[in-house]
């Protein structure tokens, strides 16, 4: 049985990830109807003689419902923590991490986050103080949006407009902001827009799971981190079929690493005061990939080498070919992960005019060659 809403990103890419298990290795007859996340339990589940199920789980009745089948089940929620049920999820400190070092890498030094009030849901609690932690080692400050003081009375959704309004127009200019999900992104960036504080010069938004309809009908498109879900839903009927066969000492809680963080506008800004800096350096981002040349900076904006020497390593603390190799690279992993296109391909999309020197560098900057990369990119 399959107990999963439909109405996500997340959940739907755990139902691609379960149907490829199944097309693979199946097949299995499903008990699938459309549901939501908070419903209650459906009254079949009672006297249902089924095999397995994977399950989102909510709610008590929900939790409850699923242990009294006595059925293997798998929790791909997560919601609410028991021994009594295998979970499978993403690993929100490496969420966070991305989101962090996103920002960071903009040259942000002002962050916050915004999620729901504590104890709602522990995934988005995880992703709050993952965050707030990687902020403060790095010696920062975050603001954290108080979601427990909206108020009760009234329309719900103008309250907490209101609220997260009020919350960010005392944030300093610029923050990078990270939202917990996409639906809380969205609430963020159209609250920046009825204050007037421009994304993504003054905030920096990114938010979690990767929902193409949500993170594009927002006003600028949202960054947001791709939750991996089908290698979760994936995962967890592996971990099922297992179970179903008899296997026991099955894990009881297995986090996946998450995918890629998808840059759209939200967060295309560098955090810099000075003007004429940041439009230097946002040249020097935008063309690296081009394979441009320092000399080529330099003459763009009638400055010395050795002034945009000074100005990238005051930001990055790196050489400006230091910093476009970086770039270069950033790029290059992203299309060995995302696509099948030839090394070469890959290398003169990344700005490298020789693909001997691409591989070459490539393996002695990441260790490993680039075909290497693609084959296993998470190690």
């Amino acid at each position: 049985m399959l107990l999963i809403e439909t109405s996500h990103e997340y959940a739907r890419g755990l139902l691609e990830g379960i149907a490829a298990w199944n097309h693979e290795h199946g097949p299995w007859s499903f008990h699938f109807r459309p549901f939501g996340l908070t419903q209650l339990p459906p009254h079949a589940l009672r006297h249902w003689k089924g095999d397995g199920i994977l399950v989102r789980i909510d709610n008590k009745a929900m939790e409850k419902a699923v242990i009294e089948t006595g059925i293997p089940a798998i929790d791909l929620r997560g919601a609410i923590a028991n021994p009594e049920i295998h979970f499978i999820g993403v690993d929100n400190y490496k969420v966070a991490e991305i989101a962090f070092c996103h920002l960071r890498e903009a040259g942000f030094w002002n962050y916050a986050f915004c999620g729901y009030s504590p104890g709602l849901n522990r995934f988005d609690d995880e992703r709050s103080v993952y965050f707030q932690k990687f902020v403060e080692e790095a010696g920062y400050k975050c603001s954290v949006f108080p979601a427990q003081r909206v108020p009760k009375r009234g329309n719900p959704l103008e309250n907490e407009h209101k609220a997260i309004a009020q919350w960010l127009s005392t944030l300093p200019i610029p923050t990078g902001l990270m939202a917990c999900l996409d639906h809380r992104g969205i609430q963020v960036l159209d609250a920046a827009l009825s204050i007037g504080r421009r994304v993504p010069e003054e905030l920096a938004v990114v938010s979690v799971n990767n929902d193409p309809y949500f993170c594009n009908l927002s006003s600028p498109p949202m960054t947001s981190i791709d939750t991996n879900s089908k290698e979760i839903g994936y995962q967890a009927a592996s971990m099922l079929s297992r179970m179903m066969a008899g296997e026991r000492n099955m894990p009881k809680y297995t986090l996946v690493l998450p995918g890629d963080i998808v840059k759209r506008t939200s967060t295309d800004a560098l955090a810099i005061a000075n003007r004429e800096e940041a439009r230097i350096l946002q040249f020097l981002k935008h063309q690296a990939i081009a394979g441009i040349r320092v000399k080529e900076i330099t003459n763009s904006f009638n400055i010395s080498r050795s002034t945009i020497e000074r100005i990238v390593k005051k930001y990055f603390n790196r050489t400006p070919k230091e910093e476009m190799l970086r770039l270069q690279f950033e790029h290059a992993k992203f299309l060995l992960k995302r696509t099948s296109i030839p090394i070469s391909a890959v290398a003169s999309q990344s700005g490298f005019q020789s693909t001997t020197y691409f591989i070459t560098t490539f393996k002695k900057v990441v260790g490993r060659s680039p075909s290497q990369f693609r084959k296993n990119p998470d190690n």
